[in-house]
């Protein structure tokens, strides 16, 4: 049995669901058939004989309600689990029509630490990425609900809001999101050609190459060290780490952060508009873009790199912001 609401297997005969607490609506079991001699006639109530013909045609098996009729529940019940398990065996999660309720199902995902619930709002190849990882996902749920909690209380999940969706890249859009009327981040999704909403696992933060733009700043607002890290790619994440540790990055994360409040004032993160990418160069495997970004009036540049599908900042172009 699995919720109408979030989707999530609960078990049978229960009352509401454990991960979201829809109430789950109980269907009456089916009625076994009852014995009947073998002598019986039908129900004098069911003959389809006109008043005044003689039932002269002995009573078949078909004629018998009960047995029929279970017999339909049962093959019916049948067909609808198996076309439930084929939907959730190779949907991969189905997508949502409005972007919004796509927003919802990743915020619901955190707040029930809902592993599987967050792996099906990613498309087929993230989802196959994801399930390989999903000790690694689970750490991060539960950090992520922990942070919501400290930041707005513990009935965040209620105010939060989708703002209007701004396209980035041809089938990519960001989502402003706010909670309790604050900013809290952009979400960045894509569309695919059948107009289905999924989030999309490119370098830091998806959206494409103006997606891990964004996302390198919304790692500057937050002090957000795994997010910055997440933004280049494994081999300068890890030469980045030889250098520095975690603890010293976050500081250098707060000190961005106060010089951006300072230069631009407390709001800089939303004066900063992330305009669209242009492929510049290719090389193999590897495709350069250029991201034009806007703050106070001014233009500036960030390179960003495509490798195997991923993007990731050109670290060796992040232009001087701060």
């Amino acid at each position: 049995m699995f919720c109408t609401n979030c989707g999530k297997e609960v078990a049978d005969g229960a009352l509401f669901c454990t991960s979201c607490g829809t109430k789950i609506d109980q269907e009456p079991a089916a009625q076994p058939a009852t014995e009947q001699p073998a002598n019986a006639g039908a129900p004098e109530s069911v003959t389809t004989s006109a008043p005044d013909t003689p039932q002269t045609a002995p009573v078949s098996a078909s004629d018998t309600p009960k047995k029929f009729n279970t017999g339909i529940v049962i093959i019916a019940a049948a067909a609808v689990l198996v076309v439930a398990l084929a939907l959730l065996l190779f949907s991969g999660g189905g997508g949502y029509k409005d972007y919004k309720d796509l927003v919802q199902a990743y915020y619901e995902a955190i707040y029930n630490e809902d592993v599987n619930a967050m792996i099906k709002l990613f498309d087929k190849d993230a989802q196959k990425e994801l399930k390989e990882d999903k000790d690694y996902i689970k750490e991060e749920l539960e950090e992520m609900k922990e942070e919501m909690n400290d930041w707005y209380g513990r009935g965040w999940q209620r105010k939060v809001e989708s703002g209007t969706r701004e396209r980035e890249e041809r089938g990519t859009y960001s989502v402003r999101i706010t909670v309790d009327g604050e900013f809290h981040e952009y979400l960045y999704i894509k569309r695919d050609d059948k107009d289905r909403y999924y989030f999309t696992m490119t370098g830091c933060g998806g959206g494409g190459a103006s997606g891990v733009v964004n996302a390198f700043f919304d790692s500057i607002d937050k002090h957000d060290v795994k997010k910055f890290l997440n933004c280049f790619e494994e081999d300068v994440y890890e030469e980045i780490l030889t250098f520095i540790d975690e603890d010293y990055l976050k500081d250098q994360l707060e000190i961005m952060d106060e010089r951006g409040t300072d230069l631009f004032g407390k709001n800089w993160r939303k004066q900063i508009k992330v305009g669209k990418a242009e492929e510049i160069d290719k090389d193999g495997n590897i495709t350069y873009y250029e991201v034009e970004v806007t703050l106070d009036g001014e233009k500036e540049y960030i390179q960003v790199v495509k490798i195997k599908g991923k993007y990731y900042l050109d670290d060796g172009s992040m232009g001087g912001f701060f």
